[in-house]
């Protein structure tokens, strides 16, 4: 099987960076077309149409997180079946997670049909923009077994030895909805609701591109016939359920930062951080792109019960994340008002609040590739224990009691500290698990620090 020939017998190094630069591109798409989005709104429909847009964004990011909970936790355990040699129970995993992902994203439709409205209200609608903001969601999850679907498949895909299609198809998803913002909303003038038309066709035609695979003759991915089998969602649900975590503790961490922030300095706080969780959110997506790049080679080399070649998939990751977090930490010590002048032209006042606050901030970027690939690892090796515990210590647990204590005694600067202590905490639960979990991790992580088999 190509397959088996590829990822259990070829050259790491050459099949990591095979991997690596499609699915950098594939995670970068998404967050181009958030800022697109932002900013086309913002143009055609000022201050009302951002704060509508950004009322109606966690929708956005629950249909996300439930593609990726069942793409990335189907994903691994039919990338571990495959190396096992166990091709009936891979397929019936992959079925598994497409029926599911119809099952779900129908649920999210016939919420939204029913609904809408109180759902507006829940997530923050006022009576100025609530129109607008049922425009946007009500459009939105009438798409919503295409979106689950789409970010399903994706994952999908890409462990099927396919990560140049899977690129595609972000990229495809990503334009189009550039494109048909520009159509929607100024060509033919239908404001909100042309925006949401466009977002929700973009995973439309993504999916079409990345169904090019099921053409292949040589395809891994083959469905089943279907039966309930509660196990098998169970596993799915359990290996992508710190994915779902990680995606729906960004609205939290949002949300508690805007609060800490109101309260210590007022709105100004709030443009402020609104630039350095733009940067990091965009900086986030490149971390995970490393990761997502890890999952399909451990996985099914785990399967195979081939350790070295973890160990050596785990070594690159990690050293690639260590690295690229150095890098661009580097650059946003170096330049912080060019970063932040990207985002804004706004005066001194914000200025002197959003430049040390983002080389405070920034620090965390040190630590959280390594852990974000940490994350991925557990799940593609099956410890949805290891991975949850570290998504929620880094998303949600760290995050809030150091957000809680830190401004405290350090007023603003407590809250730029919140990040960096958050995943420096989480960099110490997640590395001695990895070293009881992954026999010689231990030794790579000397080798990285230059102290290991005779140093640097």
């Amino acid at each position: 099987m190509k397959q088996r020939i590829d990822l259990l017998e070829g050259d790491i190094f050459k099949l990591f960076w095979r991997y690596l630069v499609p699915t950098m591109a594939s995670t970068m798409s998404v967050s181009v077309f958030i800022l697109f989005d932002t900013l086309f709104i913002g143009r055609a429909l000022g201050n009302d149409g951002l704060a509508a847009l950004n009322i109606a964004l966690p929708i956005v990011n629950v249909l996300t997180a439930t593609g990726l909970l069942l793409g990335v936790g189907g994903a691994a355990a039919f990338s571990v079946c495959l190396g096992q040699g166990k091709h009936h129970e891979a397929r019936k995993l992959f079925t598994s997670s497409v029926v599911m992902a119809v099952i779900f994203g129908g649920c999210l439709t016939l919420i939204g049909a029913l609904s809408v409205q109180p759902l507006a209200r829940f997530l923050g609608a006022t009576d100025g923009n609530i129109q607008l903001v049922i425009d946007y969601v009500g459009t939105i999850l009438k798409a919503s077994v295409f979106f689950v679907l789409f970010n399903c498949l994706a994952v999908f895909v890409r462990n099927a030895n396919a990560p140049r299609l899977a690129m595609w198809g972000s990229i495809t998803a990503s334009l189009s909805n550039i494109v048909l913002d520009v159509v929607f909303i100024f060509g033919f003038g239908w404001g909100m609701k042309g925006a949401a038309i466009a977002t929700s066709l973009a995973p439309v035609l993504g999916l079409l591109v990345v169904s090019i695979y099921f053409l292949r003759e040589d395809r891994i991915l083959r469905l089943t016939r279907f039966s309930p089998e509660p196990a098998l969602a169970l596993r799915i649900i359990g290996n992508g359920g710190s994915s779902f975590v990680m995606d729906i503790s960004t609205g939290l961490v949002i949300f508690a930062f805007n609060i800490a922030l109101v309260e210590l300095v007022g709105s100004l706080g709030v443009s402020a951080y609104g630039i350095i969780t733009n940067v990091s959110l965009l900086i986030a997506v490149m971390f995970t792109g490393v990761a997502q790049t890890v999952q399909p080679l451990v996985s099914i080399n785990q399967g195979a019960g081939l350790t070295e070649r973890v160990q050596e998939v785990m070594q690159l990751g990690m050293s690639t994340a260590a690295a690229l977090g150095a890098i661009l930490y580097l650059g946003i010590a170096l330049f912080p008002e060019q970063v932040v002048f990207v985002f804004t032209k706004e005066g001194a006042a914000l200025l002197d609040l959003a430049v040390p606050g983002l080389r405070l901030y920034g620090l965390a970027f040190l630590f959280m590739g390594v852990n974000i690939v940490a994350t991925t690892y557990f799940q593609a090796v099956e410890q949805p224990l290891y991975s949850m515990i570290i998504s929620l210590s880094r998303g949600v647990v760290l995050i809030l009691v150091s957000l809680t204590v830190l401004p405290r005694f350090l007023h603003v600067k407590g809250v730029w500290f919140t990040a960096p202590l958050a995943e420096l905490g989480t960099l110490i639960i997640s590395l001695p698990l990895l070293m009881t979990t992954l026999p010689g991790m231990a030794s790579v992580f000397a080798r990285e620090r230059g102290i290991g088999d005779g140093g640097a």
